[in-house]
């Protein structure tokens, strides 16, 4: 339980480094012992047991969590980039925590039309989805002659 608790202080402070520009400092050190008291904790099945492509997942992330602070003792040496890639991976192992990957949070740094002024945009996985499904339907309605191209000159 103490890897939960330890787990939720980190990704508390990288969320609040996704929403805000003042970071919290945790040590590299830190952060990948807590790295370990999950890993610990899976592979005694808690919070709950992985199946194989959920551990594969995990080792993933894992791996690139690692490269991501490789060369840094602190998170908040971290540019903004980076930041939001490490809160991605975080959210990515709190999913498998949780067991549930539609609630996960995926961000990503976005410069709207006409602005070089990149805004950060906060989706879960499961509003990305029907984001995604409903851009399909729209082109599935569109008359044929639309989405082929057919009867332009």
């Amino acid at each position: 339980m103490r890897f939960v608790a330890i787990l939720l202080a980190v990704l508390f402070a990288a969320a609040a480094h996704a929403e805000q520009e003042r970071p919290t400092n945790v040590t590299v050190q830190e952060y990948l012992a807590v790295q370990q008291d999950i890993r610990a904790g899976f592979e005694q099945g808690k919070p709950r047991r992985l199946n194989r492509s959920e551990w594969r997942r995990f080792d993933e992330a894992q791996a690139r969590l690692r490269a991501l602070l490789e060369g840094v003792e602190h998170t908040d040496e971290l540019k903004m980039d980076r930041r939001l890639a490490l809160f991605n991976i975080q959210e990515e192992i709190e999913a498998l925590l949780r067991g549930n990957e539609d609630d996960r949070l995926i961000c990503r740094s976005e410069r709207p039309t006409g602005s070089n002024i990149g805004q950060r945009r906060c989706r879960t996985v499961a509003e990305m989805r029907e984001y995604r499904e409903a851009a399909q339907e729209a082109v599935r309605r569109l008359p044929q002659t639309l989405r082929t191209g057919e009867g332009r000159q």
